[in-house]
This record gives structure tokens, sequence and C-alpha cells, in this order.
């Protein structure tokens, strides 16, 4: 009696670490699987591994940020022309936004702005990032470009069910490529 309690707690005990392995590692096989399908264009892939109405709205915040700021810095040395142009940029912006947050567009910002493997092959490195908890189901991935390593890029990624993640936010070094950066 006792070897069978003891056999069942080491293999409840087993199942809980191989169940929490697969919790943290999870993940990293996302990212993998996001990295092939951008290398590979897979729209049906990016399609089910990117929230796009909640990447737009965080790109979105991103630019209504960099254009406040940008306006709150030349806010005295500009004529009325410019104010007019100013005030016209962020709905083009917020267009431009919808227009690439596809899933093509999407592919093509991994491809670009995330460094490349070591294999010949070009296709990004995305499990090659720096990986953050913000929580159980939230984790962030910072990229160092390696032309700009002071333009990070950055993907935010939501757990949808017990394994299976989706990005919800891309972050952009906007301010740093508009030379606003603090």
């Amino acid at each position: 009696m006792s070897y069978s309690r003891t056999l069942g707690t080491a293999a409840a005990a087993g199942l809980l670490l191989l169940f929490s392995a697969w919790y943290v590692l999870s993940p990293y096989l996302f990212l993998k699987s996001l990295a092939f399908a951008a290398r590979n264009a897979d729209r049906n892939a990016l399609a089910e591994d990117v929230d796009f109405p909640s990447v737009r709205q965080g790109l979105d915040e991103q630019l209504d940020s960099l254009v406040a700021l940008r306006a709150e810095r030349r806010q005295e040395r500009q004529s009325g022309f410019e104010k007019a142009v100013q005030a016209f940029l962020p709905a083009l912006g917020h267009q431009i936004i919808n227009a690439i947050v596809t899933p093509d567009g999407v592919a093509t910002l991994l491809r670009q702005r995330v460094k490349r493997a070591n294999d010949g092959t070009g296709r990004p490195s995305l499990w090659q990032g720096h990986m953050a908890w913000l929580g159980p189901s939230h984790v962030r991935v910072t990229y160092e470009d390696q032309r700009h390593p002071d333009r990070p890029f950055g993907l935010e990624l939501r757990r949808q069910r017990l394994f299976s993640w989706q990005v919800t936010r891309l972050d952009l070094p906007l301010k740093e490529i508009a030379g606003l950066s603090p």
C-alpha cells in the first residue's frame, strides 16, 4: 500500500513538473512558431498569432504620444501652416497604421526589426530577445536592433488559453526614430 502511494505521489509530482515546464516554455515555442510564420509570410498563422485590433490600438497610442511630444516641443516656433499640418498628421498616421497592421505588414516588421539567425537563412530570431514576465499570462519581449541598439523593438504577448499565446502589442522606437527621445 505504501509503495503505490509513493508511486502515485511521484507520478503526480512529475506531471506537475512537466506541466509547469511546458507552461513556462510555451511563450518560447510560440515565438519560434511566429518566426516561422513571419519568414514564410504565412498569413493564416499570423492572423491567429496576432490580435490586430489590439496591436493597432497600441501603435495609435504610440503615435499620439509622439505627436503630442513633438507639438509640445515646437509649440512656440510654429507658423499657422505648420500648426495646420501638425493637426492633420495624426489622422494620416492612424490610416497608415491601419494599412500596415495586416498579416503581411506584421511579417515585414518582424523580418526587418528583429536580429537574424546565424544559420544563413535570414529568418528572424524571435526567441533570442530579452523576455520579461509581467504576469502569469503577460510577457514582454524586447529586441535590440543590431544597427541601432538605442532603438529597441518590443512585443507583448498574452496567454489566450492554457498554452496558447497571441501578440497584443508591438512597440516600435518611434520617438528614437523621430529624434524626440528624452
